[in-house]
């Protein structure tokens, strides 16, 4: 019995050794870790806004501006605004949105 009971003591020390100098670091790597995934949220948050004014900015140029791009030489079509608002829209979907 005497060695079943120092087996557990020397057990029961380790594991309290192992909490002690491990828990602090594991509540910061958890802290740390959710911190993390907030500013990886909000980022993805700010990507949709700015996706979405570069595609409405996109839309009104294409709109308004059809003659003005024939002079600079754009061909008269939109097809570069049309292909940007693609482009943008895959990269949205990609982000999740």
């Amino acid at each position: 019995m005497d060695t079943s009971e120092g087996t557990a003591k020397v057990v029961d020390t380790t594991y309290k050794n192992i909490i002690e100098e491990f828990g602090p670091c594991t509540k910061q790597l958890v802290v740390a870790g959710r911190t993390y995934l907030k500013s990886l949220n909000a980022m993805v948050a700010a990507s949709r806004q700015y996706t979405d004014a570069l595609a409405k900015i996109a839309s009104l140029a294409n709109n308004s501006t059809m003659s003005g791009s024939r002079d600079i030489g754009g061909g008269g079509g939109g097809g570069d605004c049309e292909s940007l608002h693609v482009g943008l829209e895959d990269i949205r979907s990609e982000l999740g949105g």
